[in-house]
């Protein structure tokens, strides 16, 4: 429990210049939004005075804590400022750098492993990679950004892509993950939704086998009711995979819920063990203005140990 005398903290570096003196005796709010799977993190500083307007793309480290007990929170890039009545700045940034190329499509043609198909990509990017996908053997990226084909893949193999703090993840769902504890009776505030969803026994991908010249059918499970997916697959093998990925998908999702609880430096992804309940935390979002609350969304799916 965080020292009520204690005031909250932060540091913030652009381009590897400490720039916290400048900004704290304008700083009106700072805002940082960390999500889970494909979504890019996001920052908002609301100043109270004109400052210079960074650089599309500049870097923006920022350390958040409580007195001289700070830890890294994010690494962000400038993209748009909004002045208003010439005095309150508003900057945005967010956790993909977009000048790397990563909305450019293209047409490329992968005889590798899914895994070694991430690290090319990262690569080409200028990215560190953690990836655990040792799954197939070709993909075809056809007139798609790689954004859009790592989304593709994410979903088709049932995986978690992200791009953060300059890290390319796409990682099988059910990794190791960090943990984190918190006493329901101790947070700010608490909402939790349990819901019934459709339980579907049994999923057939339809795809036109260009080798065969004909349409196939690839039926995972048994018995209905059954979920049926179409796309483009290269042969049975990958759209079966793809059908027990879609089932996994489709069946999961029984209680959802979001705390407040009093600042903490918390990323999206982990594991939240919640009144004796398993979660993924599926977003964080820290405010810091009269005071610092961190905001946590977190989703349990059917495959969730409790």
């Amino acid at each position: 429990m965080v020292n009520s005398s204690i005031a909250p903290n932060y540091q913030i570096i652009v381009n590897g210049k400490d720039v916290t003196a400048s900004i704290k005796p304008c700083l009106i709010s700072l805002s940082i939004t960390d999500n889970h799977k494909d979504e890019a993190d996001t920052l908002e500083l609301m100043l109270s005075k004109k400052f210079k307007r960074p650089n599309y793309g500049d870097e923006i480290k920022v350390y958040l804590g409580w007195g001289s007990n700070i830890r890294f929170a994010g690494l962000f890039f400038f993209q748009k400022s909004t002045l208003i009545n010439n005095k309150q700045l508003t900057i945005q940034a967010t956790g993909i750098d977009f000048t790397k190329g990563l909305k450019e499509r293209r047409n490329k043609d992968y005889d590798v492993s899914l895994n070694e198909v991430v690290k090319i990509i990262a690569e080409r990017h200028g990215l560190t990679v953690k990836t655990n996908m040792n799954v197939g053997t070709r993909f075809d990226q056809k007139n798609e950004s790689d954004m859009a084909f790592l989304n593709r893949m994410a979903k088709e193999y049932n995986a978690v892509f992200n791009i953060k703090n300059n890290t390319l993840y796409m990682m099988q769902k059910g990794a190791d993950v960090p943990q984190v504890s918190l006493d329901i009776n101790k947070c700010v505030s608490s909402e939790i939704t349990h819901t019934n969803t459709t339980f579907y026994k049994s999923c057939k991908a339809i795809f036109h086998d260009t080798k065969l010249n004909k349409v196939v059918e690839a039926v995972v499970g048994e018995g209905v009711p059954i979920l049926i997916k179409q796309g483009k697959w290269l042969n049975k093998q990958q759209a079966l995979e793809a059908a027990k990925n879609a089932l996994q998908r489709a069946n999961q999702g029984t209680a959802e819920g979001t705390v407040t609880i009093i600042g903490h430096v918390i990323f999206a992804g982990s594991e939240l063990l919640l009144d004796n309940e398993r979660y993924q935390i599926e977003k964080v979002t820290h405010n810091l203005s009269n005071g610092w609350l961190t905001d946590i969304q977190f989703k349990q799916d059917g495959s969730t140990p409790v």
